[in-house]
């Protein structure tokens, strides 16, 4: 199932607690920099990121960005399941799930990663 970065936007700023903008296909310059501060990769990057790891059954792109926040922040378990509206226990699973998910995938995230984080800077803006 192929997840658009705008559904990333969307999943994200829903667990940041924001309202999207009303038929708002592109997201601000403060979106696409709260998104990263929150999550650390941007949307575009969530998306290829969802495309490559191989998913636990059950596993929905909530996850993937609970996953992403608990790396992003490093927080405690309670303070995360709070922020995603969730417990503990649950928030604990899917995210480590997601974790080892991705890191399954090292050598191919890391170094596209790299490559987008590379492509960002140089263009100043991760576009959805």
């Amino acid at each position: 199932m192929r997840i658009s970065p705008h559904a990333f936007h969307l999943l994200g700023q829903d667990i940041m607690n924001r309202r999207p903008k009303r038929d708002s296909m592109v997201a601000t310059l403060e979106d696409q920099r709260d998104f990263r501060a929150m999550f650390g990769p941007c949307p575009l990057i969530c998306s290829v990121v969802w495309e490559i790891i191989d998913k636990p059954p059950k596993g929905l792109p909530k996850h993937l960005l609970w996953a992403l926040m608990f790396l992003k922040l490093y927080e405690t378990n309670s303070t995360l399941a709070a922020m995603a509206k969730t417990t503990r226990p649950t928030f604990r699973k899917w995210s480590w799930l997601f974790v080892e998910a991705i890191a399954l995938q090292e050598s191919r995230v890391v170094s596209f990663v790299v490559l987008c984080i590379i492509c960002c800077i140089k263009t100043c803006i991760c576009s959805l």
